[in-house]
Protein backbone atom coordinates (compact mmCIF):
# COMPACT_ATOMS: atom_id res chain seq x y z
CA UNK A 1 0.00 0.00 0.00
CA UNK A 2 1.02 3.55 -0.27
CA UNK A 3 2.76 4.42 2.87
CA UNK A 4 1.02 6.90 5.49
CA UNK A 5 4.25 9.88 5.28
CA UNK A 6 3.15 9.44 1.35
CA UNK A 7 -0.11 11.05 1.90
CA UNK A 8 0.16 14.34 2.95
CA UNK A 9 -2.58 16.33 5.57
CA UNK A 10 -5.13 18.13 3.63
CA UNK A 11 -8.20 20.11 4.86
CA UNK A 12 -12.08 19.52 3.17
CA UNK A 13 -14.19 22.73 3.60
CA UNK A 14 -18.05 21.63 3.43
CA UNK A 15 -21.59 22.75 4.66
CA UNK A 16 -24.96 22.15 3.86
CA UNK A 17 -27.77 20.43 5.45
CA UNK A 18 -29.76 16.95 5.53
CA UNK A 19 -33.38 16.43 6.05
CA UNK A 20 -35.39 13.28 6.91
CA UNK A 21 -39.62 12.47 6.30
CA UNK A 22 -41.10 9.76 8.30
CA UNK A 23 -43.62 8.49 6.41
CA UNK A 24 -44.94 7.48 9.66
CA UNK A 25 -47.20 4.66 7.38
CA UNK A 26 -48.62 2.98 10.58
CA UNK A 27 -49.56 5.99 12.66
CA UNK A 28 -46.91 6.16 15.31
CA UNK A 29 -45.99 9.82 15.62
CA UNK A 30 -49.68 10.98 14.94
CA UNK A 31 -50.50 8.44 18.10
CA UNK A 32 -47.57 10.46 19.86
CA UNK A 33 -48.52 13.87 19.29
CA UNK A 34 -52.20 13.09 20.12
CA UNK A 35 -50.76 11.30 23.47
CA UNK A 36 -48.59 14.38 24.17
CA UNK A 37 -51.55 16.49 23.55
CA UNK A 38 -54.00 14.84 25.86
CA UNK A 39 -51.21 14.48 28.41
CA UNK A 40 -51.07 18.55 28.26
CA UNK A 41 -54.60 19.01 28.50
CA UNK A 42 -54.56 16.85 31.10
CA UNK A 43 -52.31 18.37 33.26
CA UNK A 44 -54.45 21.94 32.49
CA UNK A 45 -57.27 20.37 33.80
CA UNK A 46 -55.58 19.38 37.33
CA UNK A 47 -54.51 22.92 37.26
CA UNK A 48 -57.57 23.94 37.15
CA UNK A 49 -59.06 21.65 39.26
CA UNK A 50 -56.58 23.38 41.53
CA UNK A 51 -58.00 26.58 41.52
CA UNK A 52 -61.34 25.44 42.09
CA UNK A 53 -60.22 23.81 45.52
CA UNK A 54 -58.73 26.65 46.19
CA UNK A 55 -61.83 29.23 45.38
CA UNK A 56 -64.14 26.79 47.20
CA UNK A 57 -61.85 27.05 50.03
CA UNK A 58 -61.73 30.67 50.14
CA UNK A 59 -65.31 31.05 49.69
CA UNK A 60 -66.03 28.45 52.65
CA UNK A 61 -64.41 30.31 54.99
CA UNK A 62 -65.60 33.21 54.27
CA UNK A 63 -68.78 32.22 54.96
CA UNK A 64 -67.99 30.31 58.18
CA UNK A 65 -66.18 33.79 59.14
CA UNK A 66 -69.44 35.73 58.93
CA UNK A 67 -71.76 33.10 60.49
CA UNK A 68 -69.34 32.81 63.04
CA UNK A 69 -68.72 36.46 64.07
CA UNK A 70 -73.04 36.80 63.52
CA UNK A 71 -73.42 34.23 66.27
CA UNK A 72 -70.74 35.72 68.33
CA UNK A 73 -72.87 39.19 67.84
CA UNK A 74 -76.03 37.31 68.93
CA UNK A 75 -74.17 35.82 71.84
CA UNK A 76 -73.05 38.24 73.51
CA UNK A 77 -76.51 39.92 73.52
CA UNK A 78 -77.66 37.05 74.84
CA UNK A 79 -75.19 36.91 77.68
CA UNK A 80 -76.27 40.44 78.89
CA UNK A 81 -80.00 39.79 78.69
CA UNK A 82 -78.73 36.59 81.43
CA UNK A 83 -76.77 39.01 83.44
CA UNK A 84 -80.34 41.22 83.36
CA UNK A 85 -82.26 37.92 84.51
CA UNK A 86 -79.25 37.09 87.16
CA UNK A 87 -79.92 40.51 88.53
CA UNK A 88 -83.99 40.77 88.15
CA UNK A 89 -83.78 37.04 89.95
CA UNK A 90 -81.46 38.50 92.54
CA UNK A 91 -83.98 41.26 93.19
CA UNK A 92 -86.90 38.88 93.15
CA UNK A 93 -85.36 36.18 95.80
CA UNK A 94 -84.09 39.28 97.98
CA UNK A 95 -87.72 40.23 97.76
CA UNK A 96 -88.91 36.72 98.86
CA UNK A 97 -90.71 36.73 95.28
CA UNK A 98 -88.86 33.58 94.54
CA UNK A 99 -86.35 30.68 95.73
CA UNK A 100 -82.36 30.51 95.74
CA UNK A 101 -82.99 27.59 93.00
CA UNK A 102 -84.02 30.11 90.29
CA UNK A 103 -81.09 32.19 91.10
CA UNK A 104 -78.63 29.45 90.66
CA UNK A 105 -80.38 28.05 87.69
CA UNK A 106 -80.47 31.98 85.92
CA UNK A 107 -76.33 32.10 86.85
CA UNK A 108 -75.90 28.47 85.72
CA UNK A 109 -77.34 29.88 82.23
CA UNK A 110 -75.21 33.30 82.29
CA UNK A 111 -72.31 30.78 82.65
CA UNK A 112 -73.40 28.64 79.73
CA UNK A 113 -73.65 31.74 77.63
CA UNK A 114 -70.14 33.21 78.94
CA UNK A 115 -68.08 30.13 78.11
CA UNK A 116 -69.40 30.08 74.26
CA UNK A 117 -67.70 33.45 73.96
CA UNK A 118 -64.04 32.75 74.29
CA UNK A 119 -64.42 29.73 72.00
CA UNK A 120 -66.22 31.46 69.06
CA UNK A 121 -63.77 34.28 68.87
CA UNK A 122 -61.05 32.02 69.00
CA UNK A 123 -63.35 30.21 65.89
CA UNK A 124 -63.08 33.40 63.99
CA UNK A 125 -59.49 34.15 64.68
CA UNK A 126 -58.59 30.94 63.46
CA UNK A 127 -61.04 31.75 60.34
CA UNK A 128 -59.26 35.16 59.67
CA UNK A 129 -55.83 33.87 59.85
CA UNK A 130 -57.44 30.28 57.45
CA UNK A 131 -58.55 33.15 54.76
CA UNK A 132 -54.98 34.99 55.14
CA UNK A 133 -53.09 31.84 54.54
CA UNK A 134 -55.00 31.29 51.77
CA UNK A 135 -54.50 34.12 50.26
CA UNK A 136 -51.13 34.88 50.92
CA UNK A 137 -51.58 37.43 53.52
CA UNK A 138 -49.54 37.65 56.71
CA UNK A 139 -51.79 37.64 59.92
CA UNK A 140 -53.09 41.15 61.42
CA UNK A 141 -52.88 42.71 57.86
CA UNK A 142 -56.58 42.32 56.81
CA UNK A 143 -58.71 45.45 56.21
CA UNK A 144 -61.24 46.46 58.79
CA UNK A 145 -63.93 45.73 56.45
CA UNK A 146 -63.24 42.01 56.92
CA UNK A 147 -62.58 42.08 60.42
CA UNK A 148 -66.15 44.19 61.24
CA UNK A 149 -69.13 41.48 61.20
CA UNK A 150 -71.28 41.37 58.29
CA UNK A 151 -74.56 39.10 57.37
CA UNK A 152 -73.66 36.23 55.90
CA UNK A 153 -74.24 36.55 52.17
CA UNK A 154 -77.59 35.39 50.88
CA UNK A 155 -78.16 32.33 48.54
CA UNK A 156 -80.15 31.70 45.77
CA UNK A 157 -83.40 29.78 45.97
CA UNK A 158 -82.50 27.28 43.50
CA UNK A 159 -79.46 26.45 41.40
CA UNK A 160 -79.09 25.48 37.76
CA UNK A 161 -77.92 22.16 38.00
CA UNK A 162 -78.47 21.24 34.03
CA UNK A 163 -77.78 18.17 32.43
CA UNK A 164 -75.38 15.62 32.92
CA UNK A 165 -73.54 16.04 29.72
CA UNK A 166 -72.96 19.57 30.66
CA UNK A 167 -71.93 18.00 34.11
CA UNK A 168 -69.35 15.90 33.06
CA UNK A 169 -68.20 18.96 31.06
CA UNK A 170 -67.90 21.72 34.11
CA UNK A 171 -66.11 19.48 36.19
CA UNK A 172 -61.84 18.96 35.80
CA UNK A 173 -61.41 16.39 37.48
CA UNK A 174 -63.84 14.90 35.12
CA UNK A 175 -62.29 16.24 31.89
CA UNK A 176 -58.80 15.61 33.53
CA UNK A 177 -59.72 11.75 33.98
CA UNK A 178 -60.62 12.07 30.26
CA UNK A 179 -57.82 13.12 28.91
CA UNK A 180 -55.80 10.13 31.09
CA UNK A 181 -57.68 7.93 29.13
CA UNK A 182 -57.26 9.58 25.73
CA UNK A 183 -53.17 9.54 26.58
CA UNK A 184 -53.40 6.06 27.70
CA UNK A 185 -55.43 5.30 23.88
CA UNK A 186 -52.82 7.01 22.34
CA UNK A 187 -49.97 5.24 24.02
CA UNK A 188 -51.65 1.67 23.07
CA UNK A 189 -51.67 2.86 19.38
CA UNK A 190 -47.87 3.96 19.57
CA UNK A 191 -47.02 0.48 21.02
CA UNK A 192 -48.89 -1.42 18.95
CA UNK A 193 -47.33 0.60 16.01
CA UNK A 194 -43.59 0.06 16.97
CA UNK A 195 -44.15 -3.87 15.75
CA UNK A 196 -44.49 -2.44 12.03
CA UNK A 197 -41.23 -1.13 9.45
CA UNK A 198 -40.29 2.30 9.77
CA UNK A 199 -40.09 3.59 6.52
CA UNK A 200 -38.29 7.12 6.12
CA UNK A 201 -36.99 9.07 3.12
CA UNK A 202 -33.84 11.04 4.40
CA UNK A 203 -31.93 13.84 1.59
CA UNK A 204 -28.92 15.77 1.97
CA UNK A 205 -27.79 18.59 -0.14
CA UNK A 206 -24.17 20.19 0.61
CA UNK A 207 -20.90 22.06 -1.14
CA UNK A 208 -17.62 20.14 -0.74
CA UNK A 209 -14.28 21.58 -1.80
CA UNK A 210 -10.72 21.05 -0.53
CA UNK A 211 -9.91 25.10 -0.46
CA UNK A 212 -12.53 27.56 1.01
CA UNK A 213 -12.73 29.45 -2.15
CA UNK A 214 -14.17 26.58 -4.53
CA UNK A 215 -17.11 26.19 -1.92
CA UNK A 216 -19.42 28.43 -4.64
CA UNK A 217 -18.61 26.72 -7.47
CA UNK A 218 -21.06 23.85 -9.20
CA UNK A 219 -18.68 21.29 -8.80
CA UNK A 220 -18.81 21.66 -4.84
CA UNK A 221 -22.12 20.67 -4.93
CA UNK A 222 -23.02 16.98 -3.54
CA UNK A 223 -26.67 15.55 -3.04
CA UNK A 224 -28.08 12.04 -2.03
CA UNK A 225 -31.66 10.94 -1.72
CA UNK A 226 -32.60 7.13 -0.05
CA UNK A 227 -34.80 5.70 1.54
CA UNK A 228 -34.13 3.95 5.23
CA UNK A 229 -36.30 1.35 6.57
CA UNK A 230 -35.76 0.01 10.04
CA UNK A 231 -37.86 -3.82 11.09
CA UNK A 232 -37.76 -4.34 14.65
CA UNK A 233 -36.34 -8.32 14.15
CA UNK A 234 -34.85 -8.83 17.73
CA UNK A 235 -37.15 -6.67 19.81
CA UNK A 236 -40.57 -8.63 19.67
CA UNK A 237 -40.19 -9.91 23.45
CA UNK A 238 -39.57 -6.12 24.39
CA UNK A 239 -42.40 -4.97 22.26
CA UNK A 240 -44.87 -7.20 23.19
CA UNK A 241 -44.05 -6.24 27.15
CA UNK A 242 -44.56 -2.49 26.43
CA UNK A 243 -47.91 -3.35 24.44
CA UNK A 244 -49.14 -5.26 27.68
CA UNK A 245 -48.24 -2.44 30.15
CA UNK A 246 -49.99 0.04 28.05
CA UNK A 247 -52.97 -1.77 27.37
CA UNK A 248 -52.88 -2.40 31.18
CA UNK A 249 -52.56 1.35 32.02
CA UNK A 250 -55.50 2.25 29.29
CA UNK A 251 -57.94 -0.48 31.64
CA UNK A 252 -56.58 1.38 34.57
CA UNK A 253 -57.34 4.38 33.59
CA UNK A 254 -60.79 3.48 31.85
CA UNK A 255 -61.93 2.50 35.19
CA UNK A 256 -60.49 5.68 36.83
CA UNK A 257 -62.24 7.69 34.27
CA UNK A 258 -66.03 5.78 35.34
CA UNK A 259 -65.26 5.90 38.97
CA UNK A 260 -64.83 9.61 38.51
CA UNK A 261 -67.51 10.49 36.71
CA UNK A 262 -69.76 7.79 39.44
CA UNK A 263 -68.61 10.11 41.98
CA UNK A 264 -69.33 13.29 40.22
CA UNK A 265 -73.02 12.09 40.13
CA UNK A 266 -72.86 11.39 43.67
CA UNK A 267 -71.48 14.38 45.01
CA UNK A 268 -73.75 16.42 42.74
CA UNK A 269 -76.83 14.57 44.12
CA UNK A 270 -75.36 14.55 47.96
CA UNK A 271 -74.95 18.30 47.66
CA UNK A 272 -77.71 18.98 46.05
CA UNK A 273 -79.88 17.52 48.61
CA UNK A 274 -78.35 19.21 51.52
CA UNK A 275 -78.93 22.49 50.07
CA UNK A 276 -82.31 21.74 49.59
CA UNK A 277 -82.60 20.22 52.77
CA UNK A 278 -81.29 23.13 54.34
CA UNK A 279 -83.13 25.76 52.61
CA UNK A 280 -86.27 24.11 54.71
CA UNK A 281 -84.46 23.94 58.01
CA UNK A 282 -83.64 27.32 57.55
CA UNK A 283 -87.16 28.48 56.67
CA UNK A 284 -88.26 26.51 59.50
CA UNK A 285 -86.03 28.46 61.78
CA UNK A 286 -86.69 31.86 60.16
CA UNK A 287 -90.54 31.42 61.07
CA UNK A 288 -89.02 30.31 64.91
CA UNK A 289 -87.15 33.82 64.75
CA UNK A 290 -90.36 35.65 63.58
CA UNK A 291 -92.80 33.86 66.04
CA UNK A 292 -90.24 34.59 68.77
CA UNK A 293 -89.58 38.30 67.68
CA UNK A 294 -93.55 38.62 68.00
CA UNK A 295 -93.68 36.78 71.21
CA UNK A 296 -90.88 39.33 72.80
CA UNK A 297 -92.89 42.77 71.33
CA UNK A 298 -96.14 40.89 73.21
CA UNK A 299 -94.37 40.55 76.58
CA UNK A 300 -93.13 43.98 75.92
CA UNK A 301 -96.63 45.52 75.00
CA UNK A 302 -98.22 43.79 78.30
CA UNK A 303 -95.02 45.10 80.19
CA UNK A 304 -95.62 48.24 79.67
CA UNK A 305 -99.40 48.02 80.23
CA UNK A 306 -98.44 46.11 83.94
CA UNK A 307 -99.93 42.93 82.92
CA UNK A 308 -96.48 41.07 83.25
CA UNK A 309 -93.32 41.67 84.69
CA UNK A 310 -90.17 42.40 83.66
CA UNK A 311 -89.11 38.62 83.36
CA UNK A 312 -91.56 37.36 81.30
CA UNK A 313 -90.01 40.19 79.20
CA UNK A 314 -86.05 38.88 79.84
CA UNK A 315 -87.20 35.29 78.65
CA UNK A 316 -89.04 35.94 75.55
CA UNK A 317 -85.91 38.14 74.97
CA UNK A 318 -83.66 35.39 75.40
CA UNK A 319 -85.64 32.84 73.41
CA UNK A 320 -85.78 35.40 70.49
CA UNK A 321 -81.91 35.51 70.69
CA UNK A 322 -81.47 31.81 70.73
CA UNK A 323 -83.88 31.58 67.72
CA UNK A 324 -81.27 34.26 66.18
CA UNK A 325 -78.44 32.06 66.90
CA UNK A 326 -79.95 29.00 65.18
CA UNK A 327 -80.99 31.02 62.21
CA UNK A 328 -77.51 32.57 61.60
CA UNK A 329 -75.90 28.84 62.54
CA UNK A 330 -78.43 27.86 59.51
CA UNK A 331 -77.66 30.46 56.93
CA UNK A 332 -74.03 29.97 57.08
CA UNK A 333 -74.81 26.36 56.55
CA UNK A 334 -76.57 26.58 53.67
CA UNK A 335 -73.77 29.20 52.27
CA UNK A 336 -70.97 26.20 53.02
CA UNK A 337 -73.63 23.70 51.40
CA UNK A 338 -73.87 26.32 48.17
CA UNK A 339 -70.12 26.32 48.25
CA UNK A 340 -70.25 22.47 47.83
CA UNK A 341 -71.96 22.15 45.71
CA UNK A 342 -70.33 25.13 43.27
CA UNK A 343 -67.83 22.57 43.89
CA UNK A 344 -69.43 19.35 42.72
CA UNK A 345 -70.55 21.32 39.91
CA UNK A 346 -67.74 22.17 38.77
CA UNK A 347 -67.90 25.93 39.06
CA UNK A 348 -68.43 28.35 35.94
CA UNK A 349 -72.12 28.61 36.36
CA UNK A 350 -72.18 31.09 39.26
CA UNK A 351 -73.48 33.36 35.75
CA UNK A 352 -76.57 31.77 35.53
CA UNK A 353 -77.96 32.58 38.85
CA UNK A 354 -80.01 35.37 38.53
CA UNK A 355 -81.30 35.82 41.75
CA UNK A 356 -79.94 36.16 44.97
CA UNK A 357 -76.94 37.00 46.36
CA UNK A 358 -73.72 34.93 45.64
Amino acid sequence: GIPVAAVPPFDVYQYGLQATYDLDLWGKNRRTAEAAVAAAAGSLEARRAALLNVETQVASNYIQLRGTQAVLAITQKNLDSAKQLVSLTVERQQAGLTTALDVANARATAAQISAQIPTLTAQRDALINQLGLLLGQTPNSFPPALLAATPVPLTPPSVPVGLPANLLRRRPDVREAEDKLHTATAEVGVAVAQFFPDFSLTGSVSLQALQLKNLNGLSALTYAVGPTLTIPLFEGGQLHGQLKLRKAQQKEAAIGYAKTVLTAFYQVDNALSAYTQEHATLDALTTDTQQSQLALNLAEDQYKQGLVDYLTVLTAQQAYLTAQQGQALARETLGTDLVTLYQALGGGWEGDVTTGNS
